[in-house]
């Protein structure tokens, strides 16, 4: 993403902090967005990121890990494991759960319904700060 130029040191640090924890949540809802279509092991879940952000975001194992760690913690998320073809060794396979897929349809039809207004090409001037 271009940083721009305009930005002095205060403001550029807080544009990365809003990022992190914006990276955070979305993160969450990408997981749970990818395994409300199919259940996925890790491999697959990093494909759906990668395809989903238009290559914008990487998620490194170990924050893919914890944040199907909270899911699963939350009883949103479940794993089983499978072999693999070819090796026979056993991978994890994570599925969203009943209550998963409620609260996932819930956030998105609440807390993320303001997305579709705020995207909208016709309100899109509208929506941004003027200067």
């Amino acid at each position: 993403m271009p940083s721009s130029p305009e930005l002095d040191e205060f403001e550029r640090a807080l544009v990365d902090q809003w990022s992190e924890i914006h990276k955070r949540s979305a993160l969450v809802h990408l997981l749970m967005v990818a395994l409300a279509d199919s259940p996925k092991w890790s491999g697959e879940l990093v494909s759906f990121i990668d395809d989903a952000t238009g290559g914008e975001w990487s998620v490194d194992e170990r924050s893919l890990y914890r944040a199907l760690r909270r899911l699963e913690h939350s009883e949103l998320v479940g794993h089983h494991k499978e072999a693999t073809a070819g090796t026979g060794a056993k991978r994890k396979v994570f599925a969203i759960t009943k209550s998963g897929r409620r609260v996932l349809e819930e956030y998105e039809a609440t807390t993320l319904a303001y997305l579709d207004r705020i995207t909208d090409p016709g309100r899109l001037g509208q929506a941004r700060v003027s200067r």
